[in-house]
């Protein structure tokens, strides 16, 4: 895990009391308090709180503090009271750290913080509540809040290292990019997360940014993520349509990228880029812009609205909508030879509506519209008047 540290801004509730704050600190680190031995916290999370508070590092503090956390959810509160005690100058950075890093942790942190000072814990629980991300890592999702059914779940007692929710139905899609024929096809709607940091995520939809597979957070904060992440392409076959006889297959391949998330309240940014793994396939890479927002109508229905554009390479879009001269002479359609560049081909849009049977199942409902722009649209693989792809799906889904 990354360490955390740096500047940090609190709130200006914080502000009034500052100064004698940090006088009572000081004064209360010159005593000399010993780190408290905590049953429940390991013993390596007490060396390490030991060394910081040795060394008279804040930033080191912090970080000890969150990967302790991290490693051993369970004992968030000792760990961050253990640093209190072991250091308490630091103990308002440090909790506003373990919040920043552990929001779903918010309640334990103030009363951690509180066994130092009720003006830190008055001060963390102030900023606590400040607003949180009503999206889930998916752009796509109305909000169901991690955060808060990661709180929520603690409070039951059910606190647990995954968060999985798994979901699949039917949907209708174009036949393939670019044509007027539909089909029924299979809708998995999978989230999965371990602490938090490892994700597995797949959409079943047309936004690339939807289908980031296997991938880590490896930057994080209350309104910020980013990471790396492998996914697939499943590619495209000539038969799944009479159109494609004599274009050929574009074979699946793996993809490597990297995102990043800028949440704000009930909105939600994202920037996708990935690049193809192997000369096989479409060898080329994709830049997906989103952008998105989420509110709950009531404590069961939520609703989502998010649009994105799609940049393509030159080798993307030779893949999947040139035609050249074997081609066209392989085909009896009359299909000019086309070669396209690089350059923006979809922006899309939809609007998704979930409703939450009770705590564990919930359905999804999804309408999705794309429009195939420059030479996406231009060429002659993309039917006459198909310009506009839509799709429609609909699941029902468990969270575990």
């Amino acid at each position: 895990m990354a360490r955390r540290g740096g500047k940090h801004i609190c709130s200006k509730s914080a502000g009034p009391a500052t100064s004698g704050l940090l006088a009572v600190l000081i004064f209360l680190a010159q005593t000399g308090l010993p780190v408290r031995a905590q049953d429940n916290i390991p013993p390596t999370v007490l060396t390490m709180i030991e060394s910081a508070a040795a060394h008279a590092d804040a930033s080191m503090m912090s970080a000890v503090v969150i990967d302790g956390i991290s490693s051993h959810p369970s004992s968030v509160e000792a760990i961050v009271q253990a640093a209190a005690h072991a250091a308490p100058a630091y103990s308002l950075k440090v909790s506003l750290d373990a919040l920043d890093a552990f929001p779903g942790f918010s309640e334990q942190i103030t009363q951690a913080a509180a066994s130092v000072t009720q003006e830190i814990a008055g001060t963390v629980n102030a900023i606590a509540k400040q607003p949180t991300p009503l999206l889930g890592a998916n752009v796509f999702l109305p909000p169901s809040p991690g955060e808060v059914d990661f709180e929520q779940r603690r409070k039951e007692g059910g606190l647990s290292d995954f968060d999985i929710s798994l979901a699949v139905g039917p949907g209708l899609e174009p036949t393939y990019e670019g044509d007027d024929a539909y089909d029924a096809v299979l809708f998995p709607d999978i989230h999965i997360t371990w602490r938090d940091r490892l994700f597995l995520d797949w959409t079943g939809s047309s936004g690339e940014h939807l289908r980031r597979g296997f991938g880590a957070k490896l930057l994080r904060s209350r309104t910020f993520t980013a990471g790396p992440y492998l996914t697939y392409d499943p590619g495209r076959e000539e038969s799944v349509s009479p159109n494609l006889l004599g274009m050929g297959d574009v074979d699946s391949v793996f993809e490597a990228g990297i995102f990043a998330e800028w949440h704000s309240g009930s909105y939600q940014f994202s920037v996708d880029y990935k690049q193809s793994l192997l000369e096989e396939g479409h060898n080329g890479s994709l830049l997906t812009l989103a952008g998105g927002y989420g509110e709950r109508i009531t404590d069961q229905l939520g609703v989502g609205f998010t649009g994105w554009a799609t940049y393509a390479s030159e080798n993307y879009m030779t893949s999947y909508y040139s035609v050249n001269a074997q081609q066209a002479a392989a085909t009896s359609l009359t299909r000019p030879i086309f070669n396209p560049g690089s350059g923006f081909k979809d922006i899309a849009g939809n609007i998704t509506l979930r409703f939450d049977w009770n705590e564990n199942w919930h359905s999804l409902f999804a309408g999705q519209w794309k429009r195939l722009v420059g030479d996406a649209a231009a060429s002659t693989l993309s039917v006459t008047d198909a310009d506009n792809q839509l799709f429609l799906g609909t699941t029902i889904g468990y969270k575990f």
